[in-house]
C-alpha cells in the first residue's frame, strides 16, 4: 500500500523514467507476447492434431525470439512499478529512529 505524505495524500509518484520503462513494457509485453502466444499455440495445436514434429521447432523459435523480449517487457514494467513506488519512500524509511545522542561528560 502506497505510503501517506504529510499533507494527507497518498499515491505514487511516477517520474519520466518510470513512465517510460512501463510504456516500453507493456509494448513489448503485449506486442511479443501476443505474436508469441498466437505462432507458439499454432505450433502446438499442429503438433497435437496432426502429429507434425516441425511444431517443435516452431516452439522453441517462438520461445526464444518472442518470449525473451515478452519476459524483458514484464522486467521492464515490475522495475518500473517499483521505482515509482520508491520515489514515494521517504529517505531512511527503514530506520526512523532518531540518532543516538552523544554520550554524557564524564
Amino acid at each position: 500500500m502506497p505510503d501517506q505524505t504529510p499533507d494527507g495524500g497518498g499515491g505514487w509518484k511516477f517520474d519520466e523514467f518510470a513512465i517510460a520503462m512501463i510504456a516500453v513494457g507493456v509494448l513489448g509485453l503485449t506486442l511479443c507476447g501476443g505474436c508469441t502466444f498466437y505462432v507458439a499455440g499454432s505450433a502446438l495445436w499442429d503438433l497435437i492434431a496432426h502429429g507434425n514434429r516441425g511444431g517443435l521447432l516452431i516452439l522453441f523459435i517462438a520461445a526464444v525470439f518472442g518470449g525473451v523480449p515478452a519476459a524483458g517487457g514484464v522486467a521492464l514494467v515490475v522495475t518500473g512499478i517499483d521505482r515509482a513506488r520508491r520515489e514515494r519512500r521517504p529517505p531512511n524509511s527503514r530506520t526512523s529512529r532518531p540518532p543516538p545522542s552523544a554520550p554524557p561528560p564524564g
